[in-house]
C-alpha cells in the first residue's frame, strides 16, 4: 500500500535548518487507475489536525525526497505525502506518530536563548535560567522565534535564587507544571516574568502552585497570565507571597482553584502591588477565593477588577490579621461565598483604605 515509512515513529528527531529524507512506500499509485506520478509533501504542527507548511510540491512519486527541516518548534510533528494532481484529503498517507521538531538537546549550546520545550538538559527553560544566574545577575532569558505557541510542561519546580528576567515577548509561551508540580518558587533575587502564561501547577499541601516568593525576593509580574493552578491543601494557588515583594502589572490571574486564598496570598508582612490587573473566577473551599491579605502585609491595589471569584467564605477579598488594604479607582463585583463573612470583602481586625 502507499504508506508514509519514514519518519513514522516517536524516535525520530528532526533539528530545525537541517537535512532529513522522507520515505514512503509507493505500492502501485504510480500506474492505473491512481496514475499519481508527483506528490506534495506537507508537514503537521499538531499531531495531524491540519497540515499548514509545505515541504515539496509537485515531487516524484519515486517514493523518497530530501527536504529542508523549516524553523519551527513542536513536539507534535507529522509528516503527509498525499499525490499532487488529486485533492489532498482524497489520497494520502500520514506519519502514524508524532515526533518532535526541535535542536538537538545533545549538541545545544545553552545560553539565556531557550531552543527546545524539554523539561530538562541544553538549552531547554531550566537550563536557561541556570546559565542566567550563573553568569548573572541581570540576565534576560528569551525564546527562540520558532519556539512560538509552545507550552514547556515541567517536571519539577524551577528554582530561582538570583536576578533575571523571563521574558516571552510575543511568543505566546506557556509554562505548565501539569497538573504534578508548581511551576516557580523564588527564592531570592529581583525577577520579572514578562509576557508568559504560568498554568496548570499544583503545589499539593503547600502554597504558591504556579508562584511562590520567598521573603528575600523581590518580584514583578507585568503583561502575564497565571491561570488554571490548583494548591488543594495550601494557599495562594496563583501567587503566594511569603513576606516578599511583589508586582501585579497588566496581568490576570484567573480559573485558579484551591483551599483557601485561591488567587493570590499575600502573608508574613508581604507587600504586594496589583495595578491595571484582574483577578478573576478563581474558587476556594475555605475563605479567600479571590485574595487573602494577612499577618501584618501590605496590598494596594490600583485600576484592578476583582471579580467573579467564590469561596466557602469570602468570595472576593479576606483582609485580616492586621494587615492593610488599600484600594484605589478599582472594581469588586460578582464575588460570592457559601455562609456569611463577606461576599466581596471581609475586613477583622485590619486596615481597610
Amino acid at each position: 500500500p502507499f504508506q508514509v515509512t519514514q519518519p513514522n515513529s516517536s524516535g525520530v528527531n528532526w533539528e530545525p535548518g537541517t537535512t532529513e529524507t522522507v520515505l514512503w512506500h509507493v505500492g502501485n499509485s504510480d500506474q492505473a487507475p491512481i496514475s499519481c506520478s508527483t506528490v506534495n509533501i506537507d508537514l503537521s504542527l499538531d499531531a495531524g489536525l491540519t497540515y499548514p507548511t509545505n515541504l515539496a510540491t509537485a515531487v516524484l512519486n519515486d517514493g523518497s525526497h530530501d527536504i529542508a527541516v523549516p524553523a519551527l518548534n513542536t513536539g507534535a510533528a507529522r509528516v503527509r505525502v498525499a499525490c499532487a494532481s488529486l485533492p489532498d484529503h482524497f489520497f494520502f498517507d500520514m506519519s502514524d506518530a508524532d515526533f518532535p521538531i526541535q535542536p538537538d538537546p545533545a549538541t545545544c549550546v545553552t545560553d539565556t536563548v531557550v531552543r527546545n520545550f524539554a523539561d530538562s538538559g541544553n538549552c531547554s527553560l531550566r537550563a536557561s535560567v541556570a546559565y542566567a544566574e550563573t553568569n548573572g545577575p541581570g540576565l534576560t532569558v528569551t525564546f527562540a522565534p520558532e519556539l512560538a505557541g509552545s507550552t514547556i510542561t515541567l517536571a519539577s519546580e524551577i528554582a530561582i535564587a538570583s536576578s533575571l528576567t523571563i521574558d516571552g515577548e510575543d511568543r505566546a509561551i506557556t509554562i505548565s507544571g501539569g497538573d504534578s508540580t508548581r511551576v516557580f518558587l523564588v527564592n531570592s533575587g529581583t525577577v520579572v516574568f514578562d509576557s508568559l502564561t504560568i498554568a496548570n501547577g499544583d503545589s499539593g499541601r503547600g502554597h504558591g502552585a504556579g508562584l511562590f516568593v520567598a521573603s528575600s525576593a523581590d518580584v514583578t509580574i507585568t503583561h502575564s497570565t497565571i491561570e488554571h493552578n490548583r494548591a488543594n491543601q495550601g494557599g495562594g494557588a496563583g501567587i503566594a507571597n511569603n513576606g516578599g515583594t511583589v508586582n501585579l502589572l497588566y496581568s490576570a490571574l484567573d480559573d485558579n482553584n484551591g483551599r483557601s486564598a485561591v488567587g493570590i496570598f499575600n502573608t508574613n508582612s508581604g507587600t504586594m502591588t496589583i495595578d491595571h490587573s484582574t483577578v478573576s473566577n478563581n474558587s476556594g473551599t475555605s475563605s479567600g477565593g479571590g485574595i487573602k491579605n494577612e499577618a501584618n502585609s501590605q496590598l494596594t491595589i490600583t485600576n484592578s477588577t476583582v471579580s467573579g471569584n467564590s469561596a466557602h467564605w469570602v468570595g472576593g477579598i479576606d483582609n485580616v490579621g492586621g494587615a492593610t488594604l488599600t484600594m484605589i479607582n478599582s472594581t469588586l463585583a460578582d464575588n460570592s461565598n457559601q455562609v456569611a463573612l463577606g461576599g466581596g470583602i471581609h475586613n477583622n481586625g485590619s486596615t481597610l483604605n
